[in-house]
């Protein structure tokens, strides 16, 4: 994926046709339950989702905005966030996270894990707050193999749910930006970042580690978002060779039982062409891409 131009990442644009009005129906509650997930496409005027809905769709269903009116967006509004600095070996972060919209507000992250939540009503942006995770820059920009970057955040009855590079998965109060509560879901110490954004299902937070160029063991984890307790912890690759037939088996189960997670996987399995520098000297390794597919209650198998 091409980075976005980092000085262009500095602000936050929104293009609207000069007709353009927001549309659909805007939930009355202000809370994120299950319901209004699964439901996500009837409330076209919102982005609740990452890709929109759990079928990752990412097909919007305003029509203000058409193919006959599309030559005519012009830039309506921007907003300097900043979180671009750098850290560590890189020498800016990036902007690369959807914006979730509900009812009006926005809700968008930096590379280090700042979540803004903005009031986009009446044509115009209003930065509402910030919330600053207070990511060490030099400390979490040294262990992320491919830059500073997040991809956005998921919302949960009154909560903003998000990661930080540094692997912390950190619930903040919609309304007023305080953090209610975080916990440390990876380790940066082997060179686990996080920069993907949680998904929510039936009341967890699902998280997924990155990292893989430094040949760290991938996974996915569940935080119940009641307890803040860590439900489950799959890894998408095996312990050695031997147990491949083990988890093709698991694979092949799960995939037949609905609802369930499917994702995709790069894992970095020696010995291999590529080279990539990691704290203990150079070495070689080849990446595997897969795809798995879990229950939400029942993870597969650890191995």
């Amino acid at each position: 994926m091409a980075r976005l131009n980092w000085v262009k990442s500095h602000m936050l644009a929104a293009a609207v046709a000069s007709a353009a009005t927001f549309a659909g129906s805007f939930a009355l509650a202000d809370d994120v339950s299950q319901e209004r997930l699964l439901n996500a496409d009837k409330e076209a005027g919102n982005w609740l989702h990452h890709h929109k809905n759990y079928s990752a769709t990412r097909f919007s269903s305003l029509t203000d905005i058409n193919k006959d009116n599309v030559k005519n967006l012009k830039v309506a509004w921007t907003m300097h966030l900043g979180g671009v600095e750098g850290g560590g070996i890189w020498s800016h972060g990036g902007l690369e996270g959807t914006p979730i919209v509900e009812n009006g507000f926005m809700y968008v992250t930096d590379g280090w894990g700042s979540v803004y939540k903005i009031d986009a009503h009446g044509g115009k942006g209003v930065m509402v707050w910030k919330m600053d995770p207070k990511t060490d820059h030099d400390w979490a920009g040294a262990v992320a193999c491919c830059g500073v970057d997040n991809r956005g955040v998921a919302l949960w009855n009154n909560l903003v749910i998000s990661h930080t590079l540094d692997g912390r998965l950190v619930a903040t109060n919609k309304e007023t930006g305080q953090v209610a509560w975080q916990r440390q879901v990876a380790d940066p110490d082997k060179g686990e970042v996080i920069t993907g954004a949680p998904l929510i299902v039936k009341d967890m937070a699902i998280s997924g580690v990155g990292g893989a160029e430094y040949g760290i063991r991938g996974w996915v984890a569940a935080t119940d978002l009641k307890t803040q307790k860590e439900v489950w912890r799959t890894h998408t690759i095996p312990v050695s060779y031997t147990h491949l037939d083990v988890y093709k088996r698991q694979r092949s189960t799960s995939s037949r039982i609905l609802p369930m997670i499917a994702f995709a996987a790069a894992e970095t399995i020696e010995p291999g062409p590529a080279t990539v520098m990691t704290s203990g000297g150079v070495r070689s390794v080849s990446v595997s891409r897969i795809a798995i597919a879990l229950r939400p209650g029942v993870p597969m198998s650890r191995v």
